[in-house]
């Protein structure tokens, strides 16, 4: 990690859209992209003192922290989520970024970003046991490091001349042609509102669980998104969704879990003359194609099958066509298979012999009939199925 900042302080570095990561050996190209931060930007680097928890918490507080970990074991290379304990070494072979920490079903965690894409981990994100003693879990505590960065850049290419700005609006109340996502007080089709888990208050317009608002404050790249919810209520709110930066002016990037919300900071004077504002929930993410572990989407069933263990979801069937929408990477069948012997009503799933089910899945049997089941982890109510009469092993081979 030193020996990266330190050839981005005499060299700096490209964007990463025009010089993109590549998973693989190559000749570095040093002058084919667009500067993203010229040299001397990163005018040095701090390393975290080794095997000390206090001292990385403290450091991650700040900003996030380059670490070096041991990746080849099986218990690195094929998680899925949860809070990994596997004694997964401490031989350092690959690098990753910490940015942040927390707690999940009574184990704390360090929260890590790794560089092999979304199908790993988390949305490419994992959780690291923390506390444990020594080089900690994969060696997370052996090289923590984070560059120094100046808040004067070097010099950068010039920019074309920017247009005038427009005249600034009037004071507050903020008038109807003002931006959504921006700080209490809020327009007419918003509510101020507080998230849980997090610090601040911000503005958000009302959602349908799909589309939300695209008018953002001026400056801002962060994605709005249908993300919260109210639980007395059941409505869902859009908010601006964010990683590491992105925010409006005032705004400040804060994460709870793996979700980050632009939030603004309230002052005493605001708090004082402001509406309470309503509290919120991180909404649970809907599943962007059938046959996924639950929440399930709206034309599924979460459930369970009698002799399989674990959960899945499912769309119902007339007894012959099924929705061919699986999981990236999938190359099970879906097959109208199951039963609700109460109702009568039949449901697809998808059915495997020996594998092809999506990542975190596994095939399990009943009999000859083999479907793709996650392990159970939510606490919502499942409707139990049956094997569907008349189906047959040579129905369900892929």
């Amino acid at each position: 990690m030193d020996s990266a900042f330190k050839y981005v302080q005499q060299f700096g570095i490209d964007t990463e859209a025009s010089y993109p990561y590549t998973a693989r050996n190559g000749a570095c190209k040093a002058s084919s992209g667009t500067v993203g931060l010229p040299k001397n930007t990163v005018t040095g680097f701090k390393d975290v003192h080794p095997q000390d928890e206090n001292a990385l918490v403290e450091a991650v507080s700040t900003q996030p922290v380059s670490i070096a970990i041991e990746a080849d074991q099986m218990s690195f290379q094929m998680y899925s989520g949860g809070v990994l304990s596997g004694a997964c070494g401490s031989n350092l072979d690959h690098g990753v970024l910490l940015i942040g920490y927390g707690s999940e079903n009574g184990k704390d965690y360090w929260l890590m970003k790794n560089s092999w894409g979304t199908s790993w981990g988390e949305q490419g994100f994992g959780k690291l046991l923390r506390g444990k003693a020594g080089a900690g879990e994969c060696g997370v505590k052996m090289q923590p490091s984070f560059p120094v960065v100046t808040g004067k850049p070097g010099p950068s290419p010039p920019s074309p001349p920017s247009p005038p700005s427009p005249p600034s609006p009037p004071s507050p109340p903020p008038s109807p042609s003002s931006p959504h996502y921006e700080k209490p007080p809020c327009r007419s089709d918003e509510q101020s509102v507080q998230v849980q888990g997090m610090q601040g208050v911000t503005c958000v317009p009302e959602c349908d669980g799909m589309s939300c608002p695209t008018d953002v404050p001026a400056g801002a790249t962060a994605t709005p998104q249908c993300v919260l919810q109210d639980e007395s209520s059941g409505k869902k709110y859009c908010a601006l969704t964010c990683f590491l930066g992105g925010c409006p002016t005032g705004a400040t990037c804060r994460h709870a879990g793996l979700v980050g919300l632009c939030m603004y900071d309230k002052d005493v004077k605001e708090e004082a003359k402001e509406v309470k504002p309503l509290a919120l929930t991180i909404a649970p993410t809907a599943n962007s194609s059938h046959y996924e572990k639950p929440p399930c989407r709206s034309d599924e069933q979460s459930v369970q099958v009698q002799g399989l263990q674990g959960e899945t979801c499912v769309p119902e069937c007339d007894g012959m066509s099924c929705p061919t929408d699986v999981p990236a990477g999938a190359t099970a069948k879906p097959m109208c298979v199951l039963q609700d012997e109460s109702s009568g009503k039949k449901y697809c799933a998808l059915t495997c012999f020996l594998g092809g089910c999506p990542t975190g899945a596994t095939c399990r049997h009943a009999g000859l009939v083999g479907l793709c089941m996650y392990d159970k982890t939510t606490e919502e109510n499942h409707l139990a199925l049956t094997i569907a009469e008349g189906t047959t092993d040579t129905e369900i081979v892929v």
